[in-house]
């Protein structure tokens, strides 16, 4: 029950903690325009320098560790990037570090595979699978979860905008105990 209840904190502080609005649609406008500028100079459409930056992100999260969080952040992200996985809303590469370490520090491992990568005038959009190995609880399992990001790069290369596209419901808050169980059966009366 004690863990049960450091969990909840833990989701309830993160969730608290936003330092952006809390409704994606305001976030997610706001990031754009706020972005317009960096992704400007961006690589073109197609070009070689926009597939290096993809393989930038690709190998970056093909295996999130710690030491390669810190080690390669500032060459995958800019230092104003503004990013949002469903769970955070983050602007700047320093909080950023810090989500991602923790994120790294809480998991046996997270490996996200890269399955598709689709470009447009307003960025690239990358289709991935992310498996995952929490420490805390099924242990030894894999879970599985599938998602889309929407990335914008700056003249450099780097990611200026991430947006991310998964149900995080179903892929990680029912996994946890209890807090699951309560989820599914929300669903089961819609």
């Amino acid at each position: 029950m004690k863990r049960l209840s450091v969990l909840f904190a833990v989701i309830f502080s993160a969730c608290a903690s936003r330092p952006v609005p809390l409704d994606p649609m305001v976030w997610h406008a706001e990031s754009l325009k706020a972005t317009e500028a960096a992704a400007a100079g961006s690589p073109a459409s197609g070009s070689a320098a926009e597939k290096a930056a993809v393989e930038k992100f690709r190998a970056f999260f093909g295996d999130l560790r710690e030491d390669m969080i810190k080690k390669e952040i500032r060459s995958v992200y800019a230092p104003e990037v503004r990013f949002n996985d469903t769970l955070k809303s983050i602007q700047g590469v320093e909080t950023l570090e810090h989500y991602l370490v923790e994120t790294a520090r809480n998991v046996e491992s997270c490996k996200v595979e890269i399955e598709e990568v689709l470009t447009s005038s307003s960025g690239v959009y990358v289709r991935w699978r992310m498996g995952i190995r929490f420490k805390k609880f099924h242990k030894g399992t894999t879970q599985e979860s599938i998602g889309m990001s929407h990335l914008r790069f700056d003249k450099e290369g780097r990611v200026v905008y991430h947006q991310d596209y998964w149900d995080s419901g179903a892929n990680l808050f029912e996994k946890i105990p209890v807090l699951g169980s309560g989820i599914r059966a929300v669903k089961r009366r819609l």
